[in-house]
């Protein structure tokens, strides 16, 4: 099993990371774009990119914006593995 993050750790990997927050039972964040079809392309990119790495995030779409929630679901909690798909999916998606 997966080690769950501490408070400490969790909020040093948060300071790393733009845009996103949370708590120890999940981290997320809040992407706005152009339409819903922007909206949905993103949602693709996204599959792309986390089926890389195996971990995959809860996924909420509205007309333009798109939230992605990362939590270690077998652990119960927050984990290095969803600070590094975090990362991972900022540097891919830059420029969305």
């Amino acid at each position: 099993m997966t080690d769950l993050l501490g408070p400490d750790a969790l909020h040093q990997g948060l300071d790393q990371l733009d845009g996103w927050e949370g708590n120890l039972g999940g981290i997320e964040k809040t992407w706005t774009l152009r339409d819903f079809n922007e909206s949905v392309r993103f949602v693709a990119r996204v599959a792309d990119v986390v089926d890389k790495v195996n971990h995959h995030p809860d996924v909420t779409i509205g007309w333009n914006k798109v939230t992605l929630k990362l939590v270690t679901h077998s652990a119960g909690g927050v984990t290095q593995a969803d600070l590094d798909t975090a990362a991972l999916l900022e540097r891919e998606l830059e420029g969305f």
